[in-house]
């Protein structure tokens, strides 16, 4: 298989794989075709409907990947800001951080609501849960340190991911991902609030999985929007032969110079 056609989804490759291996061996490409089939290849994937009509993704996906972004800004912010000393030790100020921070929260209820929106009428209870958590993580946006109000949101956050596999709204192995990597950190959380104290400092590692966990949740959501089975969205009106894109395009292009140059 031609490295090009693994750009392109399966059910692409399966509908125009073989056409599209033929031309490429009958007209090898330049370099400026290349890019135009990269490009058609990054349009097929972000408009699946156009082979499949039943797969139509959801944009939706684009607010928590967007708040994945101003989180790692604000943790850079964090991470360069300036050192102060008070009664009780140091800190560090990071006051610069609160925008992106806000934001950062903000996109990511957006995304657990979109997610909750996609579920079936009859995981009514899971999105009861969803908007007792969201509630939680707007206050959290407000006060950080009140983790105990992040925790309710990362617990709807595996709420929503449980009620769109019962649902059928996401496969079992990605649902599986959100509701693990969203129940580590409050599993992390109980356990420092339980334990004595020097137990967890001694087991320095459970601070780095509790915050990786924490910054994974966002583009976890993200790819779940982009996986998950829309129930809202009418069949796709466009027709098949349009889902040739412009990879299909380039390759009649040049065919249509060579035809010139003889």
């Amino acid at each position: 298989m031609s490295d090009l056609l693994k750009l392109y989804p399966r059910p692409w490759r399966e509908r125009y794989g073989e056409e599209f291996e033929a031309l490429l061996a009958d007209r090898p490409p330049t370099v400026r075709h290349r890019l135009d089939i990269v490009r058609g290849a990054i349009d097929a994937r972000l408009h699946p409907e156009l082979v499949n009509p039943d797969h139509v993704i959801d944009r939706w996906w684009l607010a928590p990947f967007a708040g994945f972004g101003l989180l790692l800004v604000a943790l850079l912010i964090v991470l360069v800001s300036p050192e102060r000393f008070d009664a009780y030790g140091s800190y560090r100020d990071a006051s610069a951080a609160a925008l992106p921070w806000l934001g950062a929260v903000a996109l990511l209820i957006v995304g657990i609501a979109r997610l909750a929106w996609l579920l079936p009428p009859e995981q009514g209870l899971m999105r009861v849960i969803a908007s007792v958590g969201m509630s939680a993580g707007a206050l959290w946006a407000l006060a950080p340190w009140t983790w105990i109000l992040g925790m309710t949101l990362f617990g709807a956050a595996a709420a929503v991911a449980i009620g769109a596999w019962r649902g059928r709204v996401l496969p079992g192995w990605l649902a599986a991902v959100l509701a693990v990597t969203a129940g580590l950190p409050i599993a992390l959380f109980f356990a420092m609030a339980v334990l004595p104290w020097y137990a967890m400092r001694e087991a320095g590692v459970s601070y780095v999985v509790f915050f990786v966990a924490v910054v994974l949740v966002w583009p976890l959501v993200a790819l779940c929007l982009l996986r998950a089975r829309r129930q809202d969205q009418e069949p796709a009106t466009r027709s098949l032969p349009d889902a040739r894109g412009s990879a299909r395009r380039a390759s009649e292009a040049a065919q249509a110079k060579v035809g010139e140059v003889r």
